[in-house]
């Protein structure tokens, strides 16, 4: 995508996906092209009259800037579009949530920095995760 907007660099970009993989990558890296005047996301069908496009430039240009740095971590851990991490949660609820809290935030951008998830990182998560469940006086989740 890079090469693409410095050989055509008063051109829009349009990705051609309904993958919200795709969004989330093109969300956290639209800001690293600069010569570009907007990337879009082309999504849905022609056929079933659900075809749209999302302006990822403004899109991106409108979240604070700790939940676009987050995105990638974030929807790591809460789950792909076809695989729910945190049953009867959704997306939008915890997505909320981040927003609120800059520790959260945090958090989520230094996931994949590297291999090993240092000790601190892995209790913010798990203050995430009970603050999801509306149980953010604990601190502790126990896996089976």
């Amino acid at each position: 995508m890079y090469d693409v907007a410095r050989t055509l660099p008063d051109s829009n970009i349009v990705v051609r996906s309904s993958d919200t993989d795709v969004l989330i990558i093109l969300i956290y890296h639209v800001h690293r092209i600069t010569s570009t005047p907007k990337v879009w996301m082309d999504v849905g069908l022609s056929s079933s009259n659900t075809r749209r496009y999302i302006n990822i430039s403004l899109l991106a240009s409108t979240l604070v800037h700790g939940v676009v740095d987050s995105l990638p971590g974030f929807h790591a851990f809460t789950g792909s579009d076809v695989t729910a991490a945190f049953m009867n949660k959704g997306k939008i609820r915890p997505f909320e949530l981040l927003g609120r809290h800059q520790d959260h935030m945090a958090t989520f951008s230094t996931l994949g920095e590297s291999e090993i998830i240092p000790h601190h990182i892995f209790v913010n998560m798990e203050k995430f995760v009970c603050a999801l469940y509306g149980k953010a006086h604990i601190c502790i989740v126990w896996m089976m």
